[in-house]
């Protein structure tokens, strides 16, 4: 099957969606370049950071299986209202870390858009 998945996606589990455990996911695509260590160092950072905030179960970095340009994030959550909440109070750091990774892969986002829903 030749299915494309899209960008960015969050899988609820039924039931009040602010309550309800969620994962987030979405694809990082490495520039010409870089390389995805490059990025995987960035994204460490950033979520040991994230991983802080009350209702934050871990996150996972994934290669793309045939594509090596391309990862797969993922991110926990006890529930949607706890990651907002995160978004909302995010710590200065994990901004400056998210700039300064910015230059690695193709995003497509504006600074807002991106403190808006995540990288």
């Amino acid at each position: 099957m030749n299915q494309k998945w899209p960008r960015k996606a969050a899988i609820f589990y039924g039931g009040d969606t602010d309550a309800m455990p969620m994962k987030y996911i979405f694809e990082v695509h490495i520039k010409e370049g870089h390389t995805a260590e490059e990025y995987a160092r960035a994204w460490v950072r950033a979520s040991e950071l994230i991983q802080r905030a009350p209702g934050a179960l871990g996150t996972e970095l994934h290669r793309k299986i045939g594509d090596p340009t391309t990862l797969i994030a993922i991110a926990s959550w006890d529930s949607k209202a706890h990651r907002d909440a995160m978004e909302a109070n995010r710590d200065p750091e994990i901004d400056e870390i998210i700039r300064a990774a910015a230059p690695l892969s193709k995003c497509g986002q504006s600074a807002s858009s991106r403190r808006r829903n995540g990288w």
